[in-house]
């Protein structure tokens, strides 16, 4: 059985792999809360400035004149008012310094583009249209955040499926393993490379499932993030970027073992013992 860890350079843990989507669906559910609140504060904020007739009574030339500055500075003050509501929520989550460390202006141009962040964080004036754009782009990510922690969702029951039916085939080997050999009759040896066959067979079908089938993930992505599969991004902190596809791959080594062990049991024992010269046939076709 060619198995393939995936790179996996230690000890695979579909456990630490659950504790990692985890970890990222409370950052995501912790984001949401925090881009609802923004939204809230935004809305708001009055982008409008005054109008002429709002101005005073100093008369119409009077009015004409100092209308704009008084609609720039208005402008503003709400985006200052924006970047307040920002950094009261979004940057003030546990985790943003940890998960991100940018700037406001960083922040702002990673979640909603250069154009905002012009605007925003750029001194520009936040019009109505800007206003309305942004909670648009707000709603936009909190949808792609509920889209991702769905996606976190499978994953984390795909592992959940793999490590209960990994668990057991690992007890079954365990099982097996105690068993004394040596001791073994002809036959038992056989129904044991049998029972070996079928785990193989088990681990087989847990791989192609994982990779096409019912315990295979959609890599959807944060919107801030690029490329990558859903694996890289959710398990790049541990030595195991593949979990299911590593601990598949230590139980199918256990069972290579495993199967040696008794090979070279059958090929000891007598022909009245149930022939193993027909058994010797079979072991040089599965090596080679």
């Amino acid at each position: 059985m060619g198995y393939s860890a995936g790179g996996a350079k230690g000890v695979g843990s579909i456990d630490q792999a659950i504790q990692c989507v985890e970890r990222e669906d409370d950052v995501l559910a912790t984001e949401v809360s925090a881009f609802k609140r923004f939204r809230t504060l935004v809305s708001r904020v009055d982008p409008e400035g005054p109008s002429p007739r709002q101005v005073g009574n100093a008369g119409p030339a009077f009015a004409r004149a100092t209308a704009p500055d008084q609609a720039r500075d208005c402008g503003q003050s709400a985006c200052s008012d924006v970047r307040k509501a920002y950094r009261q929520t979004v940057m003030a989550t546990d985790h943003y310094e940890a998960e991100y460390g940018e700037t406001y202006a960083e922040s702002i141009e990673a979640e909603f583009g250069a154009t905002f962040a012009a605007v925003l964080a750029g001194g520009g004036r936040f019009s109505a249209d800007v206003k309305s754009q942004l909670i648009t782009a707000i709603t936009r990510g909190i949808e792609d955040r509920r889209a991702t922690r769905s996606t976190l969702q499978r994953e984390r029951t795909a592992l959940e499926r793999a490590g209960t039916t990994l668990s057991a085939l690992r007890d079954d080997l365990a099982a097996i393993g105690s068993r004394p050999f040596v001791e073994c009759q002809y036959t038992e040896l056989r129904a044991v490379r049998e029972d070996l066959q079928a785990i193989e067979r088990q681990c087989e079908r847990l791989v192609t499932e994982r990779q096409t089938g019912d315990f295979h993930t959609a890599a959807i992505l944060l919107s801030r993030e690029s490329g990558g599969s859903l694996s890289q991004f959710l398990y790049d902190s541990l030595e195991v970027t593949y979990p299911i596809l590593h601990d598949a791959a230590s139980v199918g080594n256990r069972v290579a073992d495993l199967r040696r062990r008794i090979d070279e049991q059958l090929a000891r024992r007598p022909a009245s013992a149930g022939g193993p010269g027909s058994h010797k046939t079979e072991v040089a076709e599965h090596l080679y």
